[in-house]
């Protein structure tokens, strides 16, 4: 039994969707890493914002696995169409969740990153960009928040959140008898009518 999208894979989607908008070599970090100093260099740092919000309900489906039904035996086969023995089901469940990221873009170019960010995150280019199960949903808040760092000096920064549908499916296969055997066993009791 599985989560088959992590936190780890959405960070990894956010930084190829990222990667559109920045040069080549620009380093694109993940938030919230204490005692790391800021690079000395333009970069992207995206930031979880809270924990992902449900907004669908559950879908589920139910596989049978390990076994052929009737129409899948060839007629001049000797297998009976009900041979017994054990066979399986796989269980999916998916929902679908909101996911925020804040996208902060530090450079003397911030505002055209954040831009171009937000207009692709709207376009096809960004929807085809993020993996299967996730898709941009919306974007908010592009804005400016420049602010001092240790040499006393401003350091140009625009920032965003970009929101995205998350779409993970737990799996989990499990074993299932077709044919079970009972043996009555006769018992000293007696039952009125």
């Amino acid at each position: 039994m599985a989560i088959d999208i992590t936190d780890n894979e959405i960070y990894n989607g956010l930084v190829g969707f990222i990667k559109l908008v920045v040069p080549a070599g620009t380093p694109i970090l993940r938030g919230q890493q204490n005692r790391v100093p800021m690079p000395n260099t333009d970069f992207v740092l995206l930031t979880t914002l809270g924990a992902p919000r449900r907004i669908g309900t559950n879908l589920e489906l139910t596989e049978p696995a390990g076994w052929q039904a009737d129409s899948q035996i060839p007629a001049d086969s000797n297998t009976p169409a009900d041979s017994g023995g054990s066979a399986g089901f796989t269980q999916y469940v998916t929902a679908d969740f909101e996911y925020r990221v804040q996208a902060d873009f530090y450079s003397a170019l911030a505002e055209s990153w954040s831009m171009a960010a937000e207009l692709l995150w709207y376009g096809k280019l960004g929807w085809y960009q993020m993996p299967a199960g996730m898709k941009p949903l919306y974007s908010e808040d592009r804005r400016q928040l420049p602010l001092v760092g240790g040499e006393q000096q401003w350091i140009q920064r625009w920032t965003m959140t970009l929101v995205l549908d998350y779409q993970p499916t737990w799996t989990q296969t499990t074993e299932a008898a077709t044919v079970a055997t009972v043996i009555p066993e006769p018992i000293d009791a007696y039952f009125p009518p």
